[in-house]
C-alpha cells in the first residue's frame, strides 16, 4: 500500500511538533535522568510569592488525566484503572497544590499506583496492573513540564512574601475545617504544630497533599472530556449552527 506524500508529509510534521512539544522530556529519558520542574519567571512580582486559593477546589479526573497531553492517550482507559483511581486522585490533588513538587507528585503517584497493583488487583489481574502502571510512567515522563505549569498557574494567587506564612496556615485551616469534625481549638492547635515546621513552598506542598490523601472527600470528581469525545461536540454545534446543547 503507497502512502500518498501529503499524508506522508502530515504525520512526519505531527512526529516533529510532538518530539518540539516534549523535547526536554526526552532528551532527559534518554540521559537517564530526572528534571525537577520550576515556577516559569514571572510568576509574581518582587517581593510576593505564589500560594495556592484559599478557597482551594481540589478536582480530579481520575488516571484518564495521567499524560493525557500526549496523543491518542486521552480515549485510552485501561481496565486495571479501576484499581489506581485513589492514586490518580491524589496526584491531581497535589498538582493543584500550589508550589507542589512535580517530582515530587509524580514519584508519589509511582509508588501508590505499584502498591495498589499489589494490594488491590486481583492475582490474575497483577501483571497487567503493573503493565498499566509502567505505560502511564513512561506517558507521564514524555509529557513534560507543561501539564503541571498549566495547573500551577491555575491554582496559585500571588502574597506579599511578609504574609507568607499566614496565609498558609489560614488555608490549612479552612481545609480541616471543611472537611474534617474538628472543633477549632484543636484545628489551631493542629495548624500551628505543622507551621513550626514548614519553611518551604515544597514542604508546605508535600502538607497539603498529604491532607487530601487522609482526607479524600477534598477533592471532587469531574469527567474528563477525551478527544473523541471533543469531537462529537464539534460536529453537534455545527450541526446547530454554532448553538450549544
Amino acid at each position: 500500500m503507497k502512502i500518498a506524500p501529503f499524508s506522508l508529509f502530515l504525520v512526519l510534521l505531527i512526529c516533529i511538533q510532538t518530539i518540539q512539544a516534549n523535547e526536554d522530556a526526552i532528551l532527559e529519558m534518554l540521559n537517564g535522568g530526572k528534571k525537577e520542574c520550576t515556577h516559569p519567571p514571572g510568576l509574581c512580582g518582587e517581593n510576593f510569592a505564589p500560594i495556592s486559593k484559599l478557597s482551594q477546589n481540589f478536582t480530579s479526573s481520575g488516571c484518564a488525566a495521567v499524560g493525557s497531553n500526549m496523543i491518542n492517550n486521552e480515549d485510552d482507559v485501561a481496565p486495571t484503572d479501576r484499581y489506581l483511581e485513589t492514586c490518580c486522585d491524589v496526584w491531581s490533588a497535589c498538582y493543584q497544590v500550589c508550589g507542589s513538587s512535580k517530582l515530587f507528585c509524580d514519584e508519589k503517584l509511582s509508588e501508590c499506583m505499584k502498591e495498589a497493583c499489589v494490594q488491590r488487583a486481583p492475582l490474575v489481574e497483577s501483571e497487567d496492573c503493573l503493565h498499566n502502571v509502567k505505560t502511564k510512567g513512561l506517558r507521564l515522563q514524555l509529557s513534560g513540564c507543561n501539564p503541571w505549569y498549566q495547573t500551577q498557574k491555575e491554582s496559585c494567587v500571588c502574597v506579599e512574601e511578609a504574609s507568607l506564612a499566614k496565609e498558609r496556615a489560614g488555608i490549612l485551616f479552612q481545609l480541616y475545617k471543611d472537611f474534617t469534625s474538628l472543633d477549632d481549638t484543636t484545628i489551631d492547635t493542629k495548624v500551628a504544630n505543622f507551621m513550626s515546621k514548614i519553611t518551604t513552598a515544597k514542604q508546605y506542598g508535600a502538607l497539603l497533599t498529604k491532607f487530601v490523601e487522609n482526607y479524600p472527600e477534598a477533592i471532587t470528581k469531574v469527567e474528563q472530556v477525551s478527544a473523541s469525545k471533543e469531537r462529537n461536540n464539534i460536529q453537534i454545534k455545527d450541526a446547530l449552527g454554532g448553538d450549544e446543547l
